[in-house]
């Protein structure tokens, strides 16, 4: 597993600061605006690839949620990035293998039309609990 402790692996994602979490939100969470406020992504089709980044100018580290109602740092990745992604319990995914919005801001293993939001860059091995992968953008 992705052995930075970052959340932008590669590329520039343009940075959005202006919205708040409506819930606890963790740095590499796929996240979506909902009422003005960012929300974690469900397993519904994904539009633009946008996760929460850590506040390292404040401190903070990839491990450090935010709270609600503190402004997230929030990343739009474009196709091509690599991106430190939160990935469900229970996953073992091979390398270059298919990742998809799973619920909750996590990314698991499919191919499901419209969640797909790229490919592994790494294998990822999660069955003994949530952890984090490099996942190129699509």
């Amino acid at each position: 597993m992705a052995s930075e402790r970052v959340i932008v692996l590669r590329g520039t994602p343009e940075i959005d600061e202006q919205n708040t979490a409506s819930e606890a939100i963790t740095p590499g969470m796929l996240i979506d605006i909902s009422t003005g406020q960012w929300v974690p992504h469900g397993n519904a089709a994904v539009g633009a690839a946008v996760f929460a980044l850590e506040r390292d100018e404040l401190g903070k580290d990839i491990d450090d949620a935010y709270a609600a109602d503190d402004y997230v740092k929030a990343g739009y990745f474009h196709k091509g990035d690599r991106v430190n992604a939160l990935v469900a319990s229970g996953e073992d995914i091979a390398e270059g293998a298919q990742m998809e919005a799973g619920g909750s801001g996590l990314l698991v293993e499919g191919t499901t039309a419209g969640q797909v939001v790229g490919v592994a860059a790494e294998a990822i091995d999660t069955t003994g609990g949530q952890g984090r992968g490099a996942v190129i953008i699509q």
